[in-house]
């Protein structure tokens, strides 16, 4: 998969980072900063879990710009939510070697 460094979600403009600063917001890989539309990614990851990772990522721009941070039942389960579909897509793409 290429990550870009520059990508659209919901009509806004994103962008991506490789920064090791990410590795201070906890025990994380990436991390989504949604009033400056950043995406960041742990640069010192494997291919493949920077791939996984930046899914999960897209996945809370989207999460939070299509209104699910809004229900707070699903505010509760959100990282738990957004790790089963990010590995599950992640293993779908690359299974079916869609991640060129």
């Amino acid at each position: 998969m290429k990550i870009p460094k520059v990508l659209k979600i919901a009509g806004l403009v994103w962008n991506v980072k490789k920064s090791l600063d990410v590795t201070h917001e906890g025990s994380c890989y990436g991390s989504t900063h949604h009033s400056y539309q950043n995406i960041f990614l742990d640069p010192t990851t494997t291919k493949q879990k920077n791939e996984q990772t930046f899914i999960h990522e897209i996945l809370h721009a989207v999460w939070s710009a299509y209104g699910l941070k809004e229900f707070k039942a699903a505010k509760e389960f959100e990282e738990q939510i957004l790790d089963s579909l990010s590995n599950g897509l992640y293993q779908v793409l690359n299974d079916n070697n869609l991640l060129k």
